[in-house]
């Protein structure tokens, strides 16, 4: 257990909030030891995501650019269990702890990273909870939460499922802008480029570009930040829209994270 673990509960800086909706965990001095476990992460193999992104398969199906690491769940049960406990401490999960799977790897975000079908653009997760736990000094970056307001009603949306669950012309007026502002269009299911579970899907299918520092703009709003301060963890549901925060372009430093999920 050593390495992966957990200072004690009465240790760590916890908060939980709920902001428009998104109700999320922000932890501090979570790991006991935070640089040796950034030392073992590193000697993992990385995933490529920008390679695995044209080939059309990954190992995580997660968004995320830049260098991924899959990590076999049985090297984390331990950090497993401590961040259930953690999170049932604090009235954060409902779920019995034997009915949880969690799925692990890592994030790494570096100088000069590309963006494949705009992966910078909010999106939701496949999975129902994500816990990011930063082993970089990187708090002017993060993870950046969004909602669409529709001109007409001025109603707020979080996620693909609100705006598919509303009138149609909310849908269309949605659809309309996402080819519009980002280009998305209906996927090919005969496309090589992305998964073929998104085929007949709304999607960017511009392949290899640059990274874009995104914050928003007139039609995706941001309503909330996390920083990735070190030794620190995000947790939140996947299901709402949601981005990295990075600065490909003029990053003195990266962005290192272990992400556990709940699947």
């Amino acid at each position: 257990m050593g390495i992966c673990e957990l200072n004690r509960i009465g240790d760590i800086e916890v908060e939980i909030k709920e902001i428009e909706g998104l109700r999320y965990l922000k932890a501090h001095n979570v790991l006991r030891r935070p640089l040796e476990f950034r030392d073992l992460m590193l000697s993992w193999p990385a995933e490529n995501k920008e390679k695995s992104a044209e080939e059309g398969h990954s190992f995580s199906g997660s968004k995320s650019p830049g260098l991924q690491q899959p990590v076999e769940r049985v090297f984390m049960t331990f950090l497993g269990y401590q961040l259930y406990d953690l999170c049932k401490q604090y009235n954060f999960l409902k779920y019995k702890k034997d009915a949880i799977t969690w799925k692990y790897y890592t994030n790494y975000y570096y100088n000069g990273m590309r963006a494949f079908n705009k992966n910078y653009l909010p999106h939701v997760d496949p999975f129902s909870f994500a816990a990011n736990i930063f082993v970089t000094d990187s708090s002017e970056y993060g993870t950046s939460f969004f909602k669409y307001v529709d001109p007409v009603t001025k109603k707020s949306f979080y996620s693909m499922a609100g705006v598919m669950s509303s009138q149609e012309e909310i849908r269309k007026r949605y659809t309309d802008g996402l080819s519009k502002w980002y280009g998305y269009e209906i996927s090919d299911p005969d496309s090589l480029i992305g998964n073929s579970k998104d085929a007949g899907m709304m999607q960017c299918t511009n392949g290899d570009s640059e990274w874009v520092y995104y914050e928003g703009d007139d039609f995706y709003q941001r309503y909330h930040f996390l920083p990735s301060s070190f030794n620190s963890l995000s947790m939140y549901r996947g299901n709402r829209w949601h981005s990295a925060t990075f600065d490909a372009k003029n990053s003195k430093r990266g962005r290192y994270s272990m992400v556990a999920c709940i699947l």
